[in-house]
């Protein structure tokens, strides 16, 4: 069924693996290049402060969150895209520059 992407009717009738799949889907080649170069800037950052381990919970947890805010606030639409889940590392990297902040060189 439609390879993957995020699809409210799909996910409410059980198909939960699409909150992860439609994290590796994109609509075309310039979505997936702003994707990589964010996840680049900010996985980077993410794995020095948290660690690899860290890094990947984050990445699934924000991903499959924002998925899951997808499917309840837009229904009608489907999905695809990391774009969520570069949001998630976004804010982490922000909260660990906010918490590292007095060990940071000026």
């Amino acid at each position: 069924h439609l390879f993957g992407r995020l699809d409210a009717h799909f996910v409410m009738q059980g198909q939960w693996w699409r909150l992860i799949t439609y994290l590796f889907l994109h609509a075309h080649i310039s979505h997936a290049l702003l994707n990589v170069i964010g996840l680049f800037w900010f996985g980077r950052m993410t794995v020095n402060i948290y660690g690899p381990g860290r890094f990947v919970f984050i990445y699934l947890a924000s991903g499959i969150l924002s998925g899951m805010s997808h499917v309840l606030l837009a229904p009608e639409m489907p999905a695809v895209g990391a774009s969520g889940a570069v949001m998630g590392l976004f804010g982490a990297v922000a909260a660990g520059i906010w918490r590292l902040k007095d060990s940071l060189p000026k």
